[in-house]
């Protein structure tokens, strides 16, 4: 009879490569400040936001919706054909941004998630790796986002250990950074009319005001 051997089968990483992690150390009463510091920087397609209960999803939905982020919550009291509602909205783009708890985001097949936020970090290592598996799908890249309190650095710690991953810190966007991405989001807004031509009217305005003795500078600033 052959001697007995141990075999020991290493843990692979849990998280994929694809998707980029970092976290945001905030207080609790600035998350929503810091998020929406987020949604005008980040090159935000579509995002899928988890908040820990009923009610939080819903007040966070709401205010990011007063914000100018329309915004629609998932949680587990809506009914089958109001979920299903929410999510062909959030299938077609009519909406960018999904605020959902973690039982409802079970079963959420969607491909083209370009976000995944952590409002609230779960207590479940395992959870955050269910989370963030929403985006970087179907061979793309994706971005997962912690907004991270201080007390809870150490269940951070833990998730890195049970992912074998570290996850990234960084510095949220200062008032100068957002004002360079809306001139950008401007700029090419404006040059995507431009190569549709679809200004002619526009044109003639301008040249009435150039005729008027105005700059074209300043009424190009003013528009």
């Amino acid at each position: 009879m052959r001697e007995p051997q141990a075999v020991t089968i290493e843990r692979q990483q849990l998280t994929v490569a694809a998707i980029e992690q970092r976290y945001y150390l905030v207080n609790d009463r600035d998350k929503l400040a810091a998020l929406t510091r987020l949604f005008e920087t980040e090159n935000l397609t579509s995002a899928l936001i988890f908040a820990r209960t009923r009610v939080g999803t819903a007040a966070l939905a709401s205010e990011l919706a007063v914000r100018g982020f329309p915004a629609e919550a998932l949680h587990g009291d809506m009914s089958q054909e109001a979920r299903e509602q929410v999510l062909g909205r959030f299938r077609r783009n009519q909406i960018k941004v999904l605020v959902a708890t973690d039982v409802a985001a079970r079963g959420l097949d969607i491909d083209n998630i370009s976000h995944v936020f952590n409002f609230d970090l779960p207590y479940d290592p395992e959870a955050y790796v269910h989370r963030i598996g929403r985006t970087g799908r179907a061979g793309k890249t994706g971005i997962a986002i912690t907004l991270l309190t201080p007390g809870e650095q150490g269940r951070l710690r833990r998730i890195e250990g049970y992912t074998r991953q570290k996850i990234t810190p960084a510095t949220l966007p200062t008032e100068a950074d957002i004002q360079a991405s809306r001139d950008a989001g401007l700029r090419e807004r404006m040059l995507i009319w431009l190569r549709r031509g679809r200004y002619s009217r526009e044109q003639a305005m301008v040249q009435a005001l150039v005729e008027e003795g105005h700059d074209l500078a300043e009424i190009a600033a003013a528009a």
